[in-house]
């Protein structure tokens, strides 16, 4: 009897510790894993810029669509992101930009290649820089336009291209007095 009594065991207590310090542990564990999913489920066109601007990023961070449009990245400093891939496009979209001359044309993005020198053709890139300004187009996708600006502006949606060419506002890249010219 006495040995029983006098054995070294687990009390009732000490095994209530350790199941909510385990308990604990899991559940900081599972919410990280789990908030990454919801930041790559709340991705949209309207928001990735904020998206972006959240992310830990030295110089660059980006969006890539690999075709057929279906599986988005981000890729931070070039980069792969640990946020899961996400879907912004149900269809493949067509991105324009202005040339030379002020007119609109569809833009075509150069495809990546990855440290296996595989090339992976794109379907859509948009990227911040570290000093605010971004990519500058108009993206038709879904039976939408939505216009970039240039710098931390919010993103607008039109229904109709010629709305969203007057909205298009290159004047923001140019700079507005001689001074800031640096020849």
């Amino acid at each position: 009897m006495r040995n029983v009594l006098n054995s070294k065991g687990f009390t009732l207590f000490e095994l209530l510790i350790v199941i909510i310090l385990i308990g604990l542990i899991y559940g900081l564990f599972v919410s990280s894993l789990h908030n990454k999913e919801i930041k790559s489920d709340a991705i949209s066109l309207l928001s990735m810029k904020k998206t972006l601007s959240q992310q830990t990023f030295k110089n660059k961070s980006e969006i890539i669509c690999l075709e057929p449009c279906k599986e988005c990245f981000i890729y931070n400093d070039n980069e792969k992101s640990e946020v899961k891939p996400f879907t912004l496009f149900k269809t493949p979209p067509k991105v324009y930009k202005k040339d030379y001359y002020g007119r609109l044309e569809q833009r075509e993005f150069l495809p990546l290649f990855t440290k296996e020198d595989l090339q992976q053709d794109i379907c859509f890139r948009f990227s911040l820089f570290n000093n605010g300004s971004s990519s500058h187009y108009i993206v038709e996708a879904d039976e939408k336009f939505y216009i970039f600006p240039a710098y931390m502006n919010d993103i607008n949606e039109t229904a109709t291209l010629s709305d969203a060419e007057k909205l298009f506002d290159t004047t923001t890249l140019l700079p507005k007095e001689s001074r800031d010219y640096d020849f």
